[in-house]
């Protein structure tokens, strides 16, 4: 290669840029060796932290990809598919899985170099990557004391999503203010209700597309899949499902069956509301109260669990369960609840001409 002149150099850069963009970017293998090899990476990452048990499937390359010398820049569409995963296969393309499931969300996959010489690979729900700006950004969390000690470092913990009692929620934002500076601000929510002194410097504009962006994320959910809902619902979820096996089902596990009202996780303010089955399968005391996709069916003559994870007016977690027909009855508890409707499963819901189910609308404007 050091011998080709700088004209056939040019030559043969023009060529493999025509090459890339002449293929047909939904045919996995029409596409050239080296961008297949980036894809790989993008269906490695996604593979890793989405689907839940079913397998995430290259649908198509988004336009301009680039790879010219060590610069490179590809960004694709994956989407997840009726495909269970292989343990033998991993995250490698598979001819047979390119049906996508109904109701689940496009990954959007990126792989480029930094300019700092390193590799980035991310990805992320496409909804998601639509509504940032590079130059607007803003990002909005609540945080909890969990039951877990703390170790070495501040990485996420899947196995801790339990808040100690009595403790309260932390509120975090971390955004670009208008003198564009980067602000990470982090308090106690009850703190934050009372005075935002440091927050005032967002652009109102970056808070309504927040709760733009997170209205429509949880309204595009299909709620009885539970994997197709977003990871902040399925953490409340969770939750109640840990409740329930605690205090009912016996030796039976209970699951998640379906949402009763619309959730709402928005700004500090949670309001999830769950129907549970106890099921035909026996508890595991490894899996816990984990979601168990074998796990469908109901077991004869035993009663619906009702739970409602929320945020009580003074800024504490409330998660109640009980049978449905003594929440229909009424449930004091619940009313603590910053949105509690009473009988909140029967009265959010009315019956469409199609039968199907239509969401009422908690805290709407």
């Amino acid at each position: 290669m050091s011998k080709m002149s700088a004209v056939l150099k040019l030559l043969l850069l023009a060529t493999v840029t025509l090459l890339v963009s002449a293929q047909g970017w939904s045919n996995y293998w029409s596409l050239p060796d080296l961008l297949r090899t980036h894809v790989n990476k993008a269906l490695d990452k996604a593979n890793r932290n989405f689907g839940g048990p079913f397998h995430v499937a290259y649908h198509k390359t988004l336009p301009n990809p680039r790879i010219r010398g060590s610069d490179f820049y590809v960004n694709v569409l994956l989407m997840v598919t009726t495909c269970k995963k292989d343990p033998n296969k991993g995250s490698a393309h598979r001819d047979e899985c390119d049906t996508r499931k109904p109701r689940t969300p496009w990954i959007d996959c990126l792989v480029c170099k930094q300019v700092n010489g390193e590799q980035l690979v991310d990805c992320a729900r496409q909804i998601n990557v639509k509504n940032i700006e590079s130059s607007k950004w803003h990002v909005h969390v609540h945080l909890m004391v969990t039951t877990c000690k703390k170790n070495d470092n501040h990485a996420h913990r899947d196995e801790c999503y339990t808040q100690k009692p009595k403790t309260p929620w932390i509120d975090c934002v971390v955004c670009k203010s208008k003198d564009s500076d980067e602000l990470i601000d982090c308090a106690k929510l009850r703190d934050v209700q009372k005075s935002s002194f440091h927050r005032d410097k967002m652009s109102a504009v970056l808070k309504l597309l927040l709760l733009a962006t997170v209205t429509l994320l949880v309204s595009a959910q299909e709620w009885s899949n539970y994997w197709s809902l977003p990871d902040s619902l399925r953490t409340h979820i969770n939750k109640a499902l840990d409740n329930a096996n605690r205090h009912f089902g016996g030796p039976h596990h209970v699951a998640y069956e379906k949402l009763l009202s619309k959730p709402r996780v928005i700004d500090g303010n949670v309001y999830v509301n769950v129907r549970l089955i106890v099921t035909k399968c026996e508890k595991d005391p490894k899996k816990k109260s984990a979601h168990r996709d074998e796990c469908v069916q109901q077991k004869p003559k035993t009663p619906w669990i009702d739970c409602l994870v929320c945020t009580q007016g003074n800024g504490e977690e409330l998660i109640d369960c009980a049978k449905q027909r003594d929440v229909i009855q009424g449930r004091d508890i619940r009313k603590q609840c910053s949105d509690y409707h009473h009988g909140a499963a029967t009265l959010l819901f009315q019956k469409s001409g199609n039968n199907e189910q239509e969401f009422g609308c908690l805290g709407c404007v």
